[in-house]
C-alpha cells in the first residue's frame, strides 16, 4: 500500500516538474517526508506499548547515577559522566546543596 502511494506522489512530482525543470520543489523530499511520517504513524502504539517505559527507566537510571557524585556548576562537568570529554578527573571534597 505505501508502495502505491510512494510510487503515485514521485508520478505527480515529476509530471508537475516537467522532466528538465528542476526548479520546482523536488520529488526526494515529498517522498521522505511522507513515508517519515507514515512509519511514525505506523510505530506509535509499538513504541508507546513496548519501548517508552524501558527507555525511560534506562533514562532515570543513567539520570540518577551521574547526579550521585558532584556536578560543576559552571561548565556542567559531572565526577560520574558518560562522556569522557565531560568528566570531573581531580578528586574534589564536596557538600550536596539541598
Amino acid at each position: 500500500m505505501i508502495d502505491s502511494v510512494v510510487q503515485t506522489v514521485e508520478e505527480r512530482e515529476r509530471e508537475r516538474c516537467g522532466s528538465e525543470d528542476r526548479t520546482c520543489c523536488r520529488s526526494e523530499f515529498v517522498v521522505e517526508k511522507l513515508l517519515t511520517s507514515w512509519l511514525s504513524v505506523c510505530m506509535y502504539g509499538h513504541l508507546t506499548q513496548h519501548v517508552a517505559r524501558p527507555l525511560f527507566l534506562l533514562y532515570n537510571a543513567i539520570k540518577h547515577q551521574t547526579d550521585k557524585g558532584p556536578v560543576d556548576a559552571v561548565t556542567s562537568d559531572a565526577r560520574y559522566a558518560l562522556s569522557e570529554d565531560r568528566l570531573l578527573r581531580d578528586n574534589t571534597h564536596y557538600r550536596p546543596l539541598v
